[in-house]
Parts: C-alpha cells; sequence; structure tokens
C-alpha cells in the first residue's frame, strides 16, 4: 500500500497528500470530483495507523456540503450532516501492460454508503482477507432460490423524472498479432503459406517434439488500485512459469488423408483502452510491437441522470451522435430498474 497525492484546482498546488481533506497551500476543500493519483517515487506504507486508515474503505461525499469524508465518519466533518446513504468515491484498478501505455481494466460502479454496522462488517472482512483467510462458500437451495428473488428484484422498474447531471464514454482498440497456429485440413485443401507438421496416410513416425512444460508460478505485479481514500494498493497476479524441453516422440498421423500444419493467423493479444466523464471522447494512443496491428474498435457512450431522490441512474447511448444529444440539467421521464439503470426516457 502507498500513500497517493492530489493537485488543488484552486491554487495550483500540487503534491497535496492524498488522504489529506484541505490543500496544504490554500486550505481549500480537496472535493470528490479532484482526482488522486500515485507518484512514481511513492514509498510503501508501514505505520499501522496508516495502514489501518487506507483498509477502512473510499470516502464518502457529503451530499449537503460536497466534502469528502473518511469511510469510518458517521457525520460530516465540514457541516455535520448524517452520512447514510451518501456516495462514496470510486474503488479503480489501474493496469499495466508492457510495451503499451498502462490500461484502465476495471472501475467499481460508485455506490451508496452503507449503514455503520455493514461498514463494521466490510472493514472486518477486509482484515481477515488481509491475512489470508478464506471463508468456504455454502451452495444451497437457499442461496439459488435467494438469488433469482434478489434478480426478480433487481430487473423491476419505475417511473420518475430525473436531470441531465453528466457524461461518461469509453473507447477501445483491440491489439491483434501475427501467431502460428496448428490446423488439420485435407491434403488438397491446406492454405498456402502453411507449414506441414504430419503427413496424411496414419503410418507411424518418430521425431524430435518441442514443448513448454509448466514448471510453477510466481507472483507478477500487474497494476495498482486506487482504494478511493488518498491510498493505492499494488495488485498481483499469479502466473505459471514455463521451461521448453525437447523429447523423441513416437506420432502418427491424422486418419482419413488429412495432415497437420502450422500457419500464421492474426489474434487478439489485449486491448487499449480510453475512458473520461467529459464530451470530448478520443480513441487510445496505441503502442504496437514486432507483428502487431490494430483491429476492431468498440465504443459506448453514458449518460448520468440525477433522480428525484438524489440517485444516480445511467443510460447507455446506442451512439455517439445520440449521447451527443442531451443537453445538461435537461429534464426527462425516465422507466429505471432498481440498479439504476434506464431502461427508456422521453424529454419533459
Amino acid at each position: 500500500i502507498r500513500e497517493g497525492a492530489w493537485d488543488c484546482s484552486t491554487c495550483g498546488r500540487t503534491g497535496n497528500r492524498g488522504p489529506e481533506k484541505y490543500c496544504a497551500g490554500c486550505g481549500h476543500p480537496r472535493g470528490s470530483d479532484v482526482e488522486l493519483y500515485l507518484p512514481e517515487d511513492a514509498a510503501e506504507v508501514t505505520d499501522d495507523a496508516a495502514l489501518d486508515r487506507a483498509r477502512t474503505g473510499p470516502d464518502w461525499s457529503c451530499d449537503h456540503c460536497g466534502g469528502d469524508n473518511r469511510a469510518d465518519a458517521d457525520y460530516c466533518t465540514g457541516c455535520g450532516a448524517p452520512g447514510e446513504g451518501a456516495a462514496t468515491r470510486e474503488v479503480v484498478v489501474h493496469r499495466e501492460e508492457s510495451n503499451a501505455q498502462a490500461a484502465q481494466a476495471s472501475r467499481a460502479s460508485t455506490a451508496r454508503r452503507p449503514s455503520t454496522s455493514r461498514r463494521k462488517k466490510l472493514k472486518r472482512d477486509y482484515r481477515r482477507k488481509a491475512k489470508g483467510s478464506r471463508k468456504p462458500l455454502a451452495i444451497g437451495c437457499i442461496v439459488l432460490v435467494a438469488a433469482i428473488a434478489l434478480i426478480t428484484y433487481l430487473g423491476r422498474t419505475s417511473e420518475s423524472t430525473a436531470t441531465v447531471s453528466g457524461f461518461g464514454w469509453e473507447r477501445t482498440i483491440a491489439v491483434e498479432k501475427l501467431l502460428a497456429v496448428t490446423e488439420e485440413a485435407k491434403q488438397d485443401e491446406v492454405p498456402q503459406g502453411a507449414r506441414l507438421l504430419d503427413s496424411g496416410g496414419g503410418e507411424g513416425k518418430t521425431r524430435t517434439v518441442t514443448e513448454r512444460v509448466q514448471v510453477g508460478t510466481e507472483q507478477v505485479k500487474v497494476g495498482v488500485r486506487d482504494l478511493g481514500n488518498g491510498f493505492f494498493e499494488d495488485v498481483y497476479e499469479e502466473r505459471p512459469v514455463y521451461k521448453t524441453r525437447r523429447r523423441e516422440a513416437s506420432v502418427r498421423g491424422p486418419p482419413g488423408g488429412t495432415v497437420r500444419y502450422q500457419i500464421d493467423r492474426w489474434s487478439q493479444v489485449r486491448e487499449e483502452q480510453a475512458s473520461g466523464r467529459d464530451r470530448a471522447p478520443r480513441w487510445p494512443d496505441v503502442t504496437l510491437g514486432n507483428k502487431e496491428r490494430e483491429g476492431k474498435r468498440s465504443e459506448n457512450y453514458t449518460v448520468y441522470f440525477s433522480g428525484a431522490d438524489g440517485e444516480t441512474l445511467t443510460y447507455r447511448a446506442s451512439s455517439e451522435q445520440e449521447w451527443l444529444g442531451f443537453a445538461p440539467t435537461a429534464r426527462y421521464r425516465v422507466e429505471a430498474t432498481k440498479t439504476g439503470r434506464i431502461r427508456s426516457l422521453a424529454p419533459r
């Protein structure tokens, strides 16, 4: 876990400590719209109090004064308003990819702040998980029935009036690489440029086989997680470790006059992604390696609405043109699910 930083939008001071709620230069509140970032030279946090603060959970934003507050604060430190139901900061995972710019892999959706008892439980669960404990899952008929009931409930819709409060976009470019793949075909149907591996007819023979064998696993750092409270956590994945070996093997060609061959095919190896909460979408910068090219492009456009009760609703536009047609603060009659997803809408 490392301590992040933020820049003041009022006086321009850079490098304010991530957990601090006020600018060290002018005293202006940080605000929920200020971006938290991790400096390149950020040191690992070792202080027990700071670690406990980092694991408390994401900060929440006061609905009355807009100030940021710690997850374990029941009341706003700025105006004293209760925090029940307030929106929390987003928890974001920034992944690192070799030979490419860092790509955002996943983003937890903005959640409503849980009750005090629920927050305490989440904190205990987080600590137990950090110590490596695992709780087995109980699977049975009761769980299945409860899941079906929950899905049915969340799928119900209700009508209300909502106001456009923001916009979001996401654009993705697939990156393809020319890779050797093994295929089979009849002898007279082998594509041009293929490299034969076995002849047809089913005759036996001995040849040297080169193969990759897994010899273990290793922990690899793949990115950082913005905890939403001024701290960042390193994200690791367990990946297999291979070695190459050669051996003599007795092989038999595929029966029925077919042959095995290798041929170079374009295969998707990764995706580059760009996203934002403004109205100026752009395509991500792509750094291509050896034998790589750009592949399929995809794009998503989201309109955020503020409901009559202050809840956040989302609408997925069918195209950029439709998305640009929404005006800020415009009012609509919407039909939305319990999860806040708008199914249909019409101007008021």
